[in-house]
């Protein structure tokens, strides 16, 4: 039981007694609704202050779907990835036995030797710059050779490729280079 001090005698009554037992003189309430109004207060500030706090739900890590399944591709003849990927929108010879062909979807491929060996993928949009980002290219996401706020690299790290690299903008993927030989 709570007590407090009585406004005329002094002597200690009950918080909720109207009257004190001492004196007989009545008792106000106006602790009670200082106390109460202090406690609503308080709960306001707490109601107004969480407000402003996020509790945003982490996303849910999913899988992403895949541009192009870079094996179906990669040190593929062109005839066989332009079954893929359809005819190309253009195509020009470079030096030594290299094509270089554009394709739907920002795809460029350079053959070396009339096989797929450089793919470079532009435009990414949405994809946050992680590892997970291999899953573009129906890879597994595994841990880079070289990691950095601008390129992530795996160099002979993926079985039966040469180098992936990933390179990102304000924390997303913007392109992805693929390099079959190292020739």
């Amino acid at each position: 039981m709570h007590f407090k001090t009585c406004t005329e005698c002094n002597a200690l009554i009950p918080v909720d007694t109207t009257e004190c037992p001492h004196c007989n003189e009545p008792q106000s309430k106006t602790e009670y609704i200082f106390i109460t109004i202090g406690i609503v207060l308080v709960l306001a500030l707490f109601v107004y202050s969480a407000s402003f706090v996020s509790f945003e739900e982490k996303p849910k890590e999913t899988k992403l779907e895949p541009i192009i399944k870079i094996r179906d591709i990669l040190g593929k003849e062109k005839y066989m990835v332009d079954a893929y990927l359809q005819k190309p929108i253009s195509c020009t010879d470079e030096i030594k036995n290299q094509t270089r062909c554009y394709y739907l979807n920002n795809i460029e491929i350079l053959y070396t030797q009339s096989k797929a060996n450089w793919i470079k993928i532009e435009k990414i949009e949405g994809v946050i710059h992680t590892p997970k980002a291999l899953e573009l290219l129906d890879i597994s996401s595994s841990n880079p050779t070289l990691q950095n706020d601008y390129v992530l690299t795996w160099t002979k790290a993926i079985r039966g490729i040469y180098e992936v690299s990933i390179f990102g903008n304000q924390g997303f993927t913007s392109a992805i280079h693929i390099h079959a030989n190292r020739y």
